[in-house]
């Protein structure tokens, strides 16, 4: 199979879609912030047929893992969180391109995507509105809008309709561009937490994870991912090698 024709990875859909929210990030690590934002989306703009899916970025095989986790970690703990989330999915198209070494926009993964999912599903691409600031510098801004028209979640600074309009490129899109633009900010709950604070707060955290929960930078994590966490040393944690020394000293 020649580079750039990897077959296009299957989803499986909860009964009855008919709106699918894509929500594609690095998760690195997954928190509550990532699916609360998506699921807010969905039941403050009244959407009952609307299901979640979430598609983890590909890391470029050729670069470093460095303080981030792999791909293989990444997916694990989503795993784990969409496992108490009936209307959540996972799609690793992205993952699985990478590991071709292909490259990977969101007009790709869209236009791969679309080949998948029945035409009676609407696709609603979930962003933020400082992606949508910068939206234009995308590639084929106005065809991913006609697959999966944006919706644009409030993050500071930007948190009103007006102020969307106003960040966004005047010289690129028309003025009836910019007004739909407007129309497309949701009425999410504005969040604090992001995936930067937790690994730092990571580096710092207590070796009993049961503890994590009184951290503000580590309250966002579900439990089974801060274990995952703290079980494989993730993010330049350090508990995990207190416990082993701790484990192997001699009882006196």
């Amino acid at each position: 199979m020649t580079k750039g024709t990897s077959q296009v990875a299957r989803i499986r859909l909860p009964k009855g879609v008919g709106t699918l929210l894509i929500l594609g990030g690095s998760f690195d690590p997954p928190h509550s912030g990532h699916i609360d934002a998506a699921l807010s989306a969905v039941t403050r703009g009244r959407m009952t047929d609307a299901a979640v899916l979430l598609v983890p970025a590909a890391k470029s095989p050729h670069k470093p893992a460095g303080a981030f986790a792999s791909d293989r970690h990444r997916v694990a703990m989503l795993r784990l969180v969409i496992g108490h989330l009936p209307g959540v999915r996972m799609w690793l198209d992205e993952v699985r391109r990478a590991a071709s070494d292909e490259p990977s926009y969101t007009i790709d993964t869209l236009r791969r995507l679309r080949s998948v999912v029945p035409e009676c599903v609407r696709l609603r691409l979930v962003i933020g509105t400082d992606q949508a600031a910068a939206f234009h510098k995308w590639r084929a801004p106005r065809e991913i809008i006609e697959i999966a028209e944006p919706i644009v979640l409030r993050r500071r600074p930007v948190t009103t309709a007006a102020g969307l309009v106003k960040a966004i490129d005047h010289g690129f899109w028309t003025p009836s561009e910019r007004d739909a633009w407007g129309k497309r900010l949701a009425k999410n709950t504005l969040r604090a937490d992001n995936s930067t604070a937790i690994r730092a707060a990571i580096l710092k955290a207590p070796s009993d994870v049961a503890r994590w929960k009184a951290y503000p930078g580590l309250r966002d994590l579900h439990p089974a991912v801060a274990r995952y966490i703290a079980a494989h040393g993730l993010y330049g944690f350090a508990g995990s090698r207190r416990m082993m020394i701790q484990r192997k000293r001699p009882s006196v």
